[in-house]
């Protein structure tokens, strides 16, 4: 097939297009041109700004079976895109959003769950869904081939955000790791699992169609740095800090500290694959990555305050 990503240069994107690129299939991607490509086998690969209506005209004129959205967060980021996509053999337009779409709430949430302004996401969630409310606009008015994927936290190698990566940092070089003292529990979806429900969505009858995708499994943030620990045979440091602390979670510890699951019972009744990997095996399958990487280095700018928060 003649698929076009846009995005391509990380994590999820990046990997999508290799795996895509080894399945045979002909991959363009669209990005600013800002990173590099470090992959070969691309079709083509188009520089511009998808919110400059002028940039999208570079992909106007090319016809394409799929396309990926892996890059937009705002409606600005598609006003210019949707309008201007040839459309005359579009099958599928496959748009990963977010499961932060979703009022606040510790049940799981399944499709048809109220979305709303979800304090722990703030802006995030709420212009995710605004995506989602554009491109279902679409769908009904011209029969656009739109389809909507909801991920909870993704993981794996490659992951550019300093969340696995972190623990990892910390439990190797014996340092504290202190966590939000609650009772949340979250869910996981590996890398893989999720860019093989996106390889079946491409062939599946799920036009005008919205899904969870998620590991079932669900974990405290104990449960999580205890499986890290364990994946790469070190002991555990752990320190929990209660919610009197006047520190923000999110400036010591790289995930929010609020429930985070979701029903895919939606999804197995599309028989789409149901994602496999357990944590233990996803953990596992990224330490070996980052140590055959050199233990690559990130950071997260919003935790400043982790040496506070121990002092405590």
């Amino acid at each position: 097939m003649k698929i076009l990503i846009l995005g391509g240069t990380q994590f999820v994107s990046k990997r999508l297009a290799k795996s895509l690129i080894e399945k045979g299939h002909s991959v363009s991607i669209f990005t600013r041109g800002r990173l590099p490509v470090d992959y070969d086998g691309l079709s083509n690969h188009f520089i511009g700004d998808r919110r400059c209506e002028k940039d999208i005209f570079l992909i106007s004129k090319v016809d394409f079976d799929i396309i990926f959205d892996i890059s937009a967060y705002t409606v600005e980021d598609i006003k210019y895109v949707v309008p201007h996509i040839n459309r005359t053999n579009l099958k599928k337009y496959i748009f990963c959003s977010t499961g932060a779409v979703y009022a606040d709430t510790t049940d799981l949430a399944s499709e048809r769950s109220i979305c709303s302004y979800n304090e722990n996401w703030g802006s995030y969630g709420v212009n995710k869904h605004e995506i989602e409310l554009y491109l279902e606009k679409e769908y009904h008015a011209s029969g656009f081939p739109v389809c909507i994927v909801r991920p909870t936290y993704i993981y794996g190698p490659q992951n550019n955000l300093y969340r696995e990566m972190y623990f990892m940092d910390r439990i190797s070089s014996n340092q504290i790791v202190p966590i939000p003292n609650s009772k949340n529990t979250v869910q996981f979806i590996y890398i893989d699992d999720l860019i093989e429900i996106f390889e079946a969505l491409m062939l599946g009858n799920c036009t005008g169609e919205i899904f969870n995708v998620t590991n079932s499994e669900a974990v405290t943030w104990e449960h999580l740095v205890l499986t890290i620990a364990d994946c790469i045979n070190i002991p555990a440091k752990i320190k929990k800090i209660d919610s009197q602390s006047a520190l923000p979670v999110r400036s010591y510890f790289p995930y929010r500290d609020c429930t985070y699951r979701l029903s895919i019972e939606k999804m197995k009744s599309f028989l789409l694959p149901v994602p496999s990997t357990n944590l233990t095996c996803g953990i596992k399958k990224t330490y070996d990555w980052y140590l055959k990487t050199g233990l690559p280095i990130y950071k997260n700018t919003k935790m400043t305050k982790i040496d506070d928060v121990l002092a405590l």
